[in-house]
């Protein structure tokens, strides 16, 4: 089974005219999916005000999709109520977490987020950041929060493979880290990371904006060896979300 770890859904903002965070469909994930060769997408939202409102909106697509979609939560730690929104939203059928600092605005040492962070590792749910220019600050959260799974989303991201070969020496560290690897454009790292770590690397695509055809063929043009392309594809990401 082919999953892919990352991609945004919903509505956004009213009169939001950013196309990478509004105006997202349940169909906009789904048909490049199929057409991919994707079986499921995790996907959670685009940033927003009232995550309440938004984890309902991806709980309704899951529910429109349940064979191709995954769905998470997206909520700021450092809001009133993000426990109780986080709880809401696992009662919901949501199974993992996303959390997004920059576009959210809040720091990875305030200790709201070490609560939240804890709170989902105790509903046993994976928490997915976004890692670009952020390895050392999300080094400290995984060091202090370890009883919780932590998806360095984009692992470092792009061209950055100094900080994503530090990535690797973490996670070889710390059994509560894994990376991810939409819009990371050094195969040589990826592949690395996969030999290294097969059951901590993860296939994703930051779909809409990248198509997922083009993330997948990334991955499959590693060469990587069967068994590990498979756990790198589907089967890491199955075992963190409780799919198998």
């Amino acid at each position: 089974m082919i999953i892919d770890a990352h991609a945004h859904l919903g509505r956004g903002e009213p009169g939001s005219t950013d196309l990478l965070q509004s105006g997202i469909t349940p169909e906009m994930i789904v048909e490049p999916a199929r057409e991919a060769g994707i079986d499921k997408t995790v996907v959670f939202q685009v940033t927003l005000t009232d995550y309440r409102a938004g984890n309902r909106e991806i709980a309704e697509a899951v529910q429109r999709y349940p064979d191709d979609l995954i769905g998470f939560v997206r909520l700021n730690p450092t809001t009133r109520g993000a426990d109780d929104i986080l709880r809401e939203a696992a009662d919901l059928g949501l199974v993992g977490l996303k959390l997004h600092h920059g576009c959210d605005g809040f720091s990875l040492d305030d200790p709201a987020v070490d609560r939240v962070v804890n709170l989902a590792g105790l509903l046993a749910m994976p928490v997915i950041f976004h890692s670009m220019n952020s390895v050392e600050p999300l080094e400290r959260l995984a060091r202090r929060c370890e009883g919780t799974n932590i998806i360095f989303g984009h692992f470092a991201g792009m061209w950055a493979w100094q900080e994503m070969l530090h990535c690797i020496e973490m996670a070889e560290e710390l059994a509560n880290v894994y990376l991810e690897t939409a819009a990371n454009l050094v195969g040589r790292m990826i592949r690395e990371a996969a030999t290294r770590m097969p059951d901590r690397v993860l296939f994703g695509s930051d779909a809409p904006a990248i198509h997922p055809g083009a993330e997948l063929a990334k991955i499959r043009y590693l060469h990587l060896p069967p068994d590990i392309e498979s756990e790198v594809l589907g089967g890491n990401i199955a075992r963190l979300t409780g799919l198998s």
